[in-house]
């Protein structure tokens, strides 16, 4: 019986050293660390996607394609180099047969990019978690058998400022000068969200253009009058730099009659009329934004092509 048991122990052992040796890595062909490799049944892995963020929010809309040959980084959190990716043809990368632990990824920015806003909205598995200045992403644990496909990463065009047309407020929270962007907000300001005195909100900085745009510091974005303040802020900003505002004059006047009267801490005491005034005001705004009203989105007009491709992606 003892010989069995020493001739088990010692296929065992043989069939570690095999593995550790011999087999192949699992982490992909550029690994750098041979040491991650395990018996399949621990394996983790760690993905998924890099994407062009045409409007530049943070978040993957529907019709934004993926971006291929980006190159992806993998490190554990002690900062030492594990393996290097491709995305593919669709924009997705994997990691796998990974040994459980920490580990981050770093995500090379392509050239004529940007990094999209880091962790936009409520969902994970559709934000950027690219730091918009290195390229990082946080540590994160990964246990035995786990694949986590929550790591993506935002790129646009980065361009220069155009007059005579609008832009989202994503491209202004980002052109703030707190990126690797230039400030092209400060020379715009200071704006007011108001008719000016009363409980108007004067913006004369890019930190309170950041604060109004990002939707935290004067309210939440379930309020709203404070979506009001950061889409009509954006409408703002356009105008300042060119854009005719013919479409939206009107409103911005009623806007700012409004705002002279009431702010964000208003919103849970209004009439359900206001309320609804209010969101018909943030939503012309918005689809002014955009370009869907007034002269045009300043990525429609730079493209020049009425597919509104960047780059040869071909996505509106």
């Amino acid at each position: 019986m003892a010989r069995y048991f020493s001739l088990a122990v010692m296929i065992a052992l043989i069939s570690i050293i095999s593995i550790g040796c011999g087999g192949s890595d699992p982490v992909g062909s550029n690994s750098q660390s041979a040491d991650l490799v395990l018996s399949p049944a621990t394996y983790a892995s760690i993905g998924d996607y890099v994407w062009h963020d045409v409007n530049m929010n943070g978040i993957q809309d529907p019709g934004e394609p993926g971006i291929p040959g980006v190159t992806v980084h993998l490190f554990d959190c002690d900062n030492n180099h594990l393996a290097v990716m491709i995305t593919d043809a669709d924009g997705f990368y994997l990691f796998g047969g990974l040994w459980p632990g920490d580990f981050y990824v770093k995500f090379d920015r392509p050239a004529g990019y940007v990094f999209s806003p880091q962790d936009q909205g409520a969902d994970d598995a559709v934000d950027s978690d690219a730091d918009p200045m290195t390229g990082k992403t946080v540590c994160t644990n990964l246990d035995a058998y786990e694949e986590d496909l929550t790591w993506d990463a935002g790129l646009y065009v980065d361009e220069p400022p155009q007059d005579g047309c609008t832009r989202t407020i994503g491209y202004w929270k980002t052109h703030a000068g707190f990126g690797p962007q230039d400030d092209v907000v400060t020379a715009l300001l200071p704006i007011t969200l108001g008719s000016g005195g009363g409980k108007s909100l004067v913006v004369s900085t890019a930190q309170i253009t950041v604060d109004v745009l990002v939707m935290k510091t004067y309210g939440k974005n379930n309020n709203g009058i404070t979506k009001l303040y950061a889409q009509l802020l954006g409408a703002k900003l356009s105008i300042a730099s060119g854009a005719d505002d013919s479409d939206v004059a009107a409103a911005i006047a009623d806007a700012d009659a409004f705002l002279y009267d009431y702010d964000w801490n208003d919103w849970t005491s209004l009439s359900e009329a206001d309320e609804d005034m209010v969101m018909d005001w943030q939503g012309m705004f918005d689809d002014y934004n955009n370009g869907d009203i007034g002269p045009g989105h300043c990525v429609d007009i730079d493209d020049g092509d009425d597919d509104g491709g960047i780059g040869g992606l071909g996505v509106k």
